[in-house]
C-alpha cells in the first residue's frame, strides 16, 4: 500500500480532511457524555492571530450544534 504523506498543515475546523461534524455525530449516537477538547496547535494562516483562529473554530463548532464551554469561564 501507499504511505500517507507527511506534508500537512493545520487548518481551522471544517476546512480540512477530518469530518468533524461526523465525529461529533458519532459521539452523540453512542451517547458520549464526556468532554471533547479542541486544541489549536499552530496558527494555520499567519495573517490571523491565534485568537482569531480560535474564534473561527468556536463558530464552526457552534454552527454544527456543538455546545461550546469556554475553559476559562468554566473555572470561575
Amino acid at each position: 500500500g501507499s504511505r500517507p504523506s507527511r506534508d500537512y498543515r493545520f487548518v481551522e475546523l471544517g476546512r480540512g480532511q477530518v469530518d468533524v461534524k461526523g465525529v461529533f455525530a458519532a459521539m452523540h449516537e453512542v451517547k458520549f457524555r464526556g468532554w471533547a477538547v479542541v486544541e489549536l496547535d499552530a496558527v494555520p494562516d499567519k495573517a490571523r492571530t491565534p485568537k482569531e483562529s480560535a474564534v473561527i473554530n468556536r463558530k464552526y463548532l457552534e454552527s454544527i450544534g456543538v455546545q461550546v464551554v469556554d475553559a476559562q469561564s468554566s473555572l470561575r
